[in-house]
């Protein structure tokens, strides 16, 4: 049992729903899926005519068993001499062939194929079930008739955001423009995926499951685009920057590994970035083996967990469940913590040792130049206050006219937000100023509103006086 100091302790737990409360702040896991999938029981009834039937999936690429059940007891039929399969989703029996079932008996099939095109497509996820259903395990299969053996980036992202307690995850996984090979190229693939994304109204917190810098990059560029006034979809990124492990025998950073770890994130300088100090972190799969994950799994579990605390809560001293450990966590002195942070990255501690809880020392982004901008809840929490004024004021476009009825109905509409975004705690302060009908525009109003975020209290500083 790991040891904790004594103290209180408080858990945080939302009770602001996040389907139907508006706005919705969503995680969206983009990733590579299973390149084939296992299909199992189907039911087939016999034609009335000739020799082949259809299978339901579109792009089957083996049959692995045809067979009855009667009365509960299965009878398989054997391939030789009796079917094969044809095209893409063709069982043609023999005409000769034995054991071939009549005209309307129901017969069962299992099969292996490849995803069909409604798999790449954006999907809501509210349970492990569906996650498994669509997605089918943490592992997937990469070669036809192998074994699910590989890490599935889609699954295992999706399953880290739920594990972390959001109530629900976008997942786009990444179609191959290769449908001969089905082999994901990243860096360009991912551009189809950021496409669907841009798409979603309440998508928020986007994770790519990959370390590439082009990939990456991408999605930097989608969110800081999506953020735009133009846009007027406010979103906000956890990539992976893929750092490497101390090459020491020590298992400590150089200082000149630092200046690396550092140099990676200098350039971003973007609020709406946020970059795990991950090297490699460890956890248990479904198949009882320990696995070591880059630092995109983690993304995943800081999505899901940003989606499940108050807007206006810090990342800050947040733990993460269900990793064994973050194996850099222990590499790093305290004046490393504070440079590595200072850079603008989350920098995590396990103070309870290997499989306790790991805490967040400093929910930062990458841009440290000012609080409003660095501190991660203080970005959520206005880019929740902009989705909601603009959620509550669009009902009034296109049907009403600009008169003092319309300007008296707006401010009532903007004094109700006060109240609510107060009193719930997501500001500490709204004011609204004279609403203006625009004298060179004069079909648009002009509003000015100020917002005072809710600051995490960081600091506490205590000078002692000796008399």
């Amino acid at each position: 049992m790991a040891y904790r100091e004594p103290g209180v302790y408080t858990n945080i737990i939302n009770t602001r729903p996040l389907t139907g409360s508006s706005p919705n702040l969503i995680p969206l896991i983009i990733g590579e899926g299973p390149k084939f999938q296992d299909k199992t029981t189907v039911p087939i009834v016999r034609a009335a005519a000739g020799d082949n039937d259809t299978l339901p999936s579109t792009k089957v690429t083996a049959i692995t068993r045809v067979y009855t059940i009667t009365n509960g007891v299965e009878t398989t039929i054997i391939i030789t001499g009796n079917y094969a399969l044809s095209g893409n989703n063709i069982i043609a029996w023999q005409a000769a062939g034995p054991n071939k079932p009549a005209s309307g008996v129901t017969y069962y099939v299992d099969y292996e194929a490849r995803p069909e095109a409604t798999q790449y497509l954006p999907v809501y996820i509210t349970s492990f079930e569906a996650l498994k259903t669509m997605y089918y395990g943490q592992l997937m299969r990469s070669t036809t008739g192998g074994a699910d053996n590989t890490l599935n980036p889609a699954y295992l992202g999706a399953y880290l955001a739920l594990e972390a307690g959001c109530q629900g995850v976008y997942v786009i996984q990444v179609e191959p423009a290769d449908k001969v090979n089905y082999a994901v190229v990243i860096d360009t693939d991912i551009v189809t995926a950021l496409a669907k994304a841009a798409t979603l109204d309440d998508a928020y917190y986007v994770v790519p499951m990959t370390s590439s810098a082009t990939a990456v990059g991408l999605v930097i560029t989608h969110c800081t685009t999506m953020s735009t006034t133009i846009e007027r979809k406010e979103r906000i990124c956890f990539i992976s920057k893929n750092f490497s492990t101390p090459a020491a025998a020590s298992g400590l950073f150089t200082s000149g590994e630092l200046d690396s770890v550092v140099s990676a994130v200098s350039s971003l300088v973007n609020k709406r970035v946020r970059v795990p100090f991950i090297t490699t972190a460890t956890k248990v799969l479904s198949n009882g083996t320990e696995y070591s994950l880059g630092a995109e799994y983690v993304c995943a579990a800081l999505a899901g967990l940003s989606a499940v605390i108050p807007v206006s809560k810090a990342l800050t001293r947040q733990s993460l469940f269900g990793f064994n450990t973050f194996k850099n966590v222990f590499s790093l002195t305290r004046l490393d913590k504070n440079r590595v942070a200072a850079a603008g990255i989350i920098v995590f501690e396990q103070p309870g040792g290997v499989g306790s809880n790991i805490n967040i020392r400093h929910g930062v982004t990458t841009n440290m130049t000012n609080a409003a901008d660095k501190e991660h809840s203080v970005v959520v929490s206005v880019d929740y206050t902009a989705k909601y004024v603009r959620s509550l004021l669009e009902g009034y476009i296109g049907k009403f006219n600009i008169d003092a009825f319309l300007l008296s109905k707006i401010s009532g509409s903007l004094t109700g937000a006060k109240g609510l975004l107060v009193s719930t705690g997501v500001l500490r302060d709204f004011k609204y100023g004279a609403i203006l009908q625009d004298e060179l525009n004069p079909d648009s109003l002009l509003i000015n509103i100020s917002v005072l975020p809710l600051y995490p209290c960081n600091y506490i500083d205590v000078s002692l006086l000796i008399e």
